[in-house]
């Protein structure tokens, strides 16, 4: 799948964005929302597609018990009907996209948990500037 390829490769971008290293408080602090806004969305639609994989895949399992019963002379077990469908190429074809698409999904996951925390680091950066600045003192100058 090219395009579950270039978002393999926009995930794999977001550590510099991730990082607070070389950045100020202030940049960072404005490009949160909208780093954390994007990636999670990316997440969001890896996660609707995996869920429509997964309808995809109940969808054929169905089409494949329906055809096996109608077709078939021999009364198969469960665990016998369930070999045949995990051996047809469209299924296997199938589950293996799924399981492409989770694989993006669960590091997109991930990527979005590191921007969680990362506000909650940014939040408490911010407080500890603000009351530091709170413990300065002033000196006046009669200049």
């Amino acid at each position: 799948m090219p395009v579950l390829a270039s978002v393999r490769l926009e995930l794999q971008d977001a550590k510099k964005d991730i990082t607070l290293n070389g950045k100020t408080l202030r940049s960072a602090n404005l490009e949160q929302s909208s780093k954390f806004g994007y990636y999670d969305e990316i997440r969001s639609y890896l996660n609707t597609l995996s869920n429509f994989i997964s309808i995809k895949l109940e969808e054929k399992k169905g089409i494949l018990l329906d055809y096996i019963s109608r077709n078939s002379s021999i009364d198969y077990g469960e665990r016998a009907r369930e070999k045949l469908i995990e051996s047809d190429p469209d299924y296997v074809t199938l589950k293996l996209k799924k399981l492409e698409v989770d694989e993006v999904l669960d590091y997109a996951k991930s990527i979005s948990e590191q921007f969680r925390m990362r506000a909650f680091s940014l939040n408490n950066l911010s407080k500890l500037v603000a009351a530091q600045a709170q413990d300065e003192y002033f000196t006046l100058s009669d200049d």
